[in-house]
């Protein structure tokens, strides 16, 4: 079994690992994680729905928690006409896969914890005629993080906004060029006072770090130069983590062709890792033992596992294995006693071993999936797009213990708090738990 570092202790420790706050995308470890130990079984029984909010327009954020308040963001469009979808989309190879609208108002939602009672919905910008996205993406579909008193939003080239969570104000607005091609799609990352930003376009690539006090750029570091002219292959959206190894904490940030370990204070690049021609990389990646967990995309080479404790050009040194028969685009995987649990947009899940690469099992689920795996009450959650909640047990053979049939669209991940599920779908968000 794959033994876990003192270091990386430390870090997953540091995040504020606790059943009362989900402050980021995937929790307090950044990994799907959660401490919660009764969650309920039985869906059906309304008693257990302890709440339903209904939530405007379109977004595929995750639920963030913390002090009793629930963020999360979301779009509202208006429908573009003919004439601009025509204008906006001539000559683009991906346009029968595109949406384009005429305005967007982007908004950040606060909602009571224990009623659901809506209790901020601010417009943080309104924006006519935005740049088109993919049709599976949304406008809102980065996950804000939330520290004390403060929410931080990131919408790539539409603006990061830091938000007042008492007062329900923005405190400040910061906008960083990029071109998506497809929309946003990197959650953001806080590191000590750092707001840590990836934004890795068609023209540029480079990650980012903003005073979290100001917005005022801290340092931005350039990505390892990519090869080939076409722009979309160098894009990605994946969202770092923060590691550690001897050497104190590392900043992960896998990328189009490349993946890269940076200082969170400076943004000096420690190691490097070339991993082929994959591209538009989605998967957070996961963590233990001094060893990080990644996809690398679309014409990429599935799951790799890297050692942190490099330093300069790594690619032919520190790839401790490749294993090419799990490839996840969207959803992000579970690390759990040395097993890496995964399932693939179309509904394959596996059990990998993760110290020799081994599959240990491979099941379909049935459906599609964007959201990513939870692990909670030592069971893995899967969220499909259809609304379909399938539940199994952790383990070398492949066991169901429930499916929960919602009837509504799931794109966003599940958020845990104390011993309820928060459940974003197209049209509401659900706290799920016992009735007391």
């Amino acid at each position: 079994m794959l033994a876990i570092s003192v270091e990386f202790l430390l870090v997953f420790a540091a995040t504020g690992h606790s059943g009362e706050s989900w402050p980021q995308f995937r929790g307090p470890d950044g990994q799907g994680h959660s401490d919660a130990t009764d969650l309920p079984a039985d869906w059906d029984n309304p008693e257990n729905i302890l709440w339903k909010t209904s939530i405007p327009g379109r977004g595929w954020s995750s639920p963030v928690v913390m002090d009793g308040q629930v963020w999360l963001t979301t779009a509202l469009e208006t429908e573009g006409s003919a004439e601009l979808r025509k204008r906006q989309l001539e000559g683009d190879t991906f346009a029968d896969s595109k949406d384009v609208v005429q305005s967007v108002s982007l908004h950040a939602i606060g909602i009571d914890l224990h009623t659901g009672t809506v209790l901020h919905d601010l417009v943080l910008v309104d924006i006519d005629e935005p740049v088109p996205i993919h049709s599976l993406n949304s406008y809102a579909s980065p996950t804000p993080v939330l520290a004390p008193e403060r929410l931080y939003c990131d919408f790539g080239r539409m603006g990061t906004f830091c938000v007042d969570v008492n007062r329900g104000e923005v405190v400040w607005h910061q906008q960083l060029q990029q071109i998506h091609s497809v929309g946003p799609g990197s959650s953001p990352l806080l590191v000590d006072g750092l707001l840590i930003l990836t934004c890795d376009g068609l023209v540029e690539q480079f990650v980012a770090a903003l005073d979290t006090a100001t917005g005022e750029m801290v340092w931005r570091t350039s990505r390892p130069p990519m090869s080939g002219d076409d722009g979309e292959l160098h894009k990605a959206f994946s969202t770092p983590i923060l590691v550690g190894s001897a050497a104190g904490q590392q900043l992960f940030v896998p990328g189009a062709q490349w993946a890269a370990a940076y200082e969170p204070r400076t943004g000096k690049e420690i190691w490097r890792m070339q991993h082929g021609e994959g591209f538009s990389l989605v998967p957070r990646p996961v963590a233990a033992g001094g060893i990080v967990y990644m996809y690398t995309g679309f014409a990429g080479k599935g799951l790799l596992a890297i050692r942190i404790d490099g330093h300069g050009v790594v690619t032919d040194s520190h790839v401790v294995w490749n294993q090419n028969g799990v490839a996840s685009m969207r959803p992000s995987p579970l690390l759990i006693n040395g097993r890496i649990y995964t399932v693939t947009e179309s509904g394959v899940a596996s059990c990998v071993n993760a110290e020799t690469s081994e599959i240990v099992w491979r099941k379909r689920l049935g459906g599609n999936f964007s959201a990513s795996l939870l692990f909670a009450a030592n069971q893995i959650y899967a969220c499909s797009e259809e609304g379909v909640v399938t539940v199994f047990q952790t383990g070398d053979e492949y066991q169901e213990l429930e499916k929960h049939y919602l009837e509504e669209r799931i794109m966003a991940s599940p958020a845990v708090v104390g011993e309820s599920i928060l459940l974003r779908t197209g049209d509401y968000l659900y706290r799920i738990g016992r009735a007391s």
